[in-house]
């Protein structure tokens, strides 16, 4: 499949996302970490729902500035609105705001009190540091990363009711089944729901997997789990107003995912993003990412990179799509947890637009292929006591309404 990770492209809509499967008890044994479920950092569902591309129709690639000129059904009294003033737009980021303020400083009075705990009588110079790591730790890290992607759903729930707002919107299924996993169950089939949009200020990207194992159940969920991700990114050059253009560059954005799933697996991601104007191209992402977990497992602070693309051949009467992302994370982290080691998850899919082929419509029904590479899997660092180096090839069946 193809998240994914994480965002869509402006002028080029589309995107993927990557399968991420679960995580075992068998990765406590390699001291790689506790079965965390879903997430590339910490293990998460397999490559089958690697969901990065979404394929749009030609005129929504052609200009996502473009609003949309078809007619509108009658609008609610919310609607009229977030469409004619931004007093929507000012409401929401007044909400965001004060949900950050009050959540900074319920985390900085929690971390305060355990400090007092550990040294009631602790000296002054010592609480100067405590107050430096309460301005400045990684919890208000996390909980502003938390914030900052809220501020982004929230926004694009206007969508909802601000009909002015929706640039594109485009949503799946796909069905894979796939052989030759590793760390999860060998044989595995998957079900994913994806969404994915372009608005006035930015994109998003969802995807949500349901993950099953043939023949043998993961020892750490039974026999079937789920993992999804939140993908929004806010583009400074819509923001503004701005063409933010230079070189290969068509727009800059603030990148950010939320990773959840099954027990341990909360991640929140965050960094710059670029839109990229490479010939041949329907879209090119390059995003980089340093992730926060959530909790004391191994993987934090680390650095990811992460492209994605999207590439159409014409053949015949129909269209093969190549889509898909790699995300390399470049850093090892260790702790008390255990060790994450850098690891790289290639998945690109082939796919042929067989709805097209057949006349029941063009780019929504899609048959083909997915290819996961994954070496060090889940930052599992392979051995030959423990194989984590993943190469597999799974059938995919897609449809988009």
């Amino acid at each position: 499949m193809i998240r994914t990770q994480t965002g869509l492209s402006f002028s080029d809509t589309g995107l993927t996302t990557d399968n991420r499967a679960p995580n075992l008890s068998q990765v406590l044994c390699c001291g790689a970490l506790e079965p965390w479920r879903g997430d590339q950092y910490s293990p998460r569902p397999p490559k089958s729902a690697l969901k990065k591309s979404v394929d749009l129709i030609p005129d929504q690639k052609a200009n996502l500035h473009r609003l949309w000129t078809v007619p509108r059904h009658c609008e609610m009294t919310l609607n009229r609105l977030f469409s004619n003033s931004r007093t929507g737009i000012f409401w929401l980021f007044e909400s965001l705001g004060s949900a950050l303020a009050i959540s900074t400083k319920a985390d900085r009075m929690d971390d305060f009190l355990q400090q007092q705990e550990k040294a009631p009588h602790q000296s002054a110079d010592l609480r100067k540091i405590t107050w430096n790591h309460l301005l400045f730790g990684s919890n208000r890290m996390k909980r502003t990363c938390t914030s900052l992607m809220l501020a982004g759903s929230l926004l694009a729930g206007g969508q909802a009711m601000a009909g002015d707002l929706l640039q594109w919107q485009n949503n799946s299924l796909t069905y894979l089944y796939g052989k030759d996993f590793q760390v999860n169950p060998r044989i595995q089939q998957t079900v994913t729901f994806e969404h994915a949009d372009a608005w006035k200020y930015g994109d998003n990207f969802v995807f949500v997997d349901k993950i099953f194992y043939n023949g043998k159940e993961d020892s750490g969920v039974g026999s079937n789990t789920y993992y999804g991700e939140i993908s929004p990114r806010l583009s400074f050059g819509k923001i503004f107003d701005q063409k933010l253009e230079f070189g290969p560059v068509k727009d800059v954005l603030l990148a950010m995912t939320y990773e959840f799933g099954e027990g341990d697996t909360e991640s929140y991601l965050i960094g710059p993003g670029f839109d990229l104007a490479i010939p041949g191209f329907d879209y090119f992402q390059l995003n980089f990412y340093q992730r926060h977990t959530e909790g004391s497992r191994p993987g934090d602070n680390v650095w990811q990179i992460t492209p994605v693309w999207s590439y159409t051949i014409p053949v015949g009467d129909s269209n093969i799509l190549i889509d898909g992302f790699m995300d390399w994370v470049v850093d090892n982290d260790k702790n008390s947890k255990g060790t994450y080691h850098a690891n790289l998850h290639f998945n690109p899919q082939i796919k042929y637009d067989l709805g097209k082929a057949l006349n029941i419509g063009e780019k929504q029904l899609y048959v083909g292929v997915e290819y996961d590479y994954w070496s060090d899997k889940y930052g599992i660092k392979d051995s030959q006591y423990f194989k984590t180096d993943q190469s597999n090839t799974s059938f995919l069946v897609k449809f988009h309404f």
